[in-house]
């Protein structure tokens, strides 16, 4: 694992607020792993979208 990645509690609790969510459809969990970990990228890089 990437030191920087998501860790798999981290990952754990976003899922479980995420499933709370009526609005929020959750899928495949792979995909929204690589979804969350991107914008997690974004935000502690500060790239350009």
């Amino acid at each position: 694992m990437v030191r920087h990645a998501l860790r798999i509690h981290e990952f754990k609790v976003l899922l479980r607020l995420l499933q709370q969510d009526p609005v929020v459809r959750v899928g495949s969990h792979t995909d929204l792993r690589r979804c969350l970990h991107g914008i997690h990228y974004f935000l502690r890089t500060g790239i350009p979208w």
